[in-house]
């Protein structure tokens, strides 16, 4: 009998729910219409992984010369100086998984590529982007890219929460440390680098080493120190599938490992190092590819570098690209 009653009561009536429902939509659709803005707006934000994805894109057809890579050779190889159009498709900390995943996804966009420069890196070649501190790139790369995960292969668990994170798919997740700042500006500015064109990076807005005090030899102990030969092992890999897909539409590879400044290199550690360099020269004779080693050549000077000592600032940039051109690169040009 109470039941009944209970049932029975106004609060209970088709006409109090329908009251409710619409108060919640009410509430409700002025959140919804800000989460939309603020997705919208953060989605047209100029960060470099948009910006060199238009600008490739736009190029395509016509790009003969591509090159890969971290920030090394984001700084350090300038499309300019080519003899025919190239580009940099290289960005901070790009590990060589993606490497792997951009020529699969785009290879196919560029008919008039001649040849692949990819960038020996020491730092690059020991390490992975997953499990880093800069694995939120991976984020950037699915989302602007289109391009999978680089997931760990003994961590199932970790791989789950990467698949189902938000970072995937919402501008929000991606950007949730600074969207009150990017409100705050409007959706204005850049967010990181601003490349050229052609997808390099000019540091010009960056101290030059000579300009330093005291050269900070720490990168190089900390390269040391992070590279790991199981990890190499499986980069090698990477880029052996590369080499087989460039291979079987006849584009040219060059390894290429850029200059660096003696206080990087004769900081790293030397059987490291020379692990590096015997696996790279390894990966480039069983695959008949020209490997060419840039890194302690004379005609570069400390002058020709940033604060970071393996970094060329954009003089040196300019210089190494126009040897590059000159030695291997001018020859795979067409008019």
């Amino acid at each position: 009998m109470e039941f009944g009653l209970l049932i029975m009561h106004p609060l209970f009536t088709s006409s109090f729910r329908k009251n409710i429902l619409q108060l919640l939509i009410i509430i409700a659709f002025p959140a919804i219409m800000i989460l939309i803005y603020v997705e919208v707006g953060l989605n047209k934000l100029d960060t470099h992984y948009l910006k060199k994805s238009e600008d490739l894109k736009s190029q395509a057809n016509n790009i003969q010369i591509l090159s890969l890579g971290s920030s090394n050779a984001y700084f350090g190889l300038n499309p300019r100086e080519y003899s025919c159009l190239g580009f940099n498709l290289a960005f901070n900390a790009q590990s060589m998984y993606y490497d792997m995943e951009i020529i699969k996804k785009y290879i196919d966009t560029m008919p008039k590529l001649r040849l692949v420069v990819l960038p020996a890196i020491f730092y690059t070649t020991g390490t992975r982007l997953v499990g880093t501190s800069q694995d939120w790139r991976m984020y950037f790369y699915k989302q602007y890219w289109g391009l999978p995960l680089e997931l760990e292969s003994n961590s199932i668990n970790e791989n789950i929460k990467r698949l189902i994170n938000s970072k995937n798919y919402s501008k929000i997740a991606l950007y949730s440390d600074t969207i009150y700042t990017h409100i705050r500006d409007g959706f204005s500015g850049h967010v990181d680098y601003i490349p050229d064109k052609n997808g390099w990076y000019d540091s010009k807005d960056l101290p030059r080493l000579t300009d330093l005090i005291k050269v900070n030899s720490k990168g190089a102990f900390s390269h040391s120190l992070t590279f790991n030969e199981s990890y190499a092992d499986s980069n090698i890999v990477y880029w052996q599938q590369i080499i087989s897909i460039l291979k079987a539409k006849k584009i040219e590879i060059l390894i290429v490992r850029l200059p660096e400044d003696v206080s990087y290199y004769s900081q790293l550690d030397q059987k490291k190092a020379q692990l590096f360099t015997t696996k790279i020269s390894e990966l480039a004779k069983n695959y008949d590819v020209n490997f060419a080693d840039y890194s302690q050549d004379k005609r570069f000077v400390t002058d020709d570098f940033t604060l970071m000592n393996d970094h060329l600032n954009q003089d040196g940039a300019t210089k190494f690209s126009k040897i590059l051109n000159k030695e291997h690169l001018f020859e795979n040009c067409i008019n």
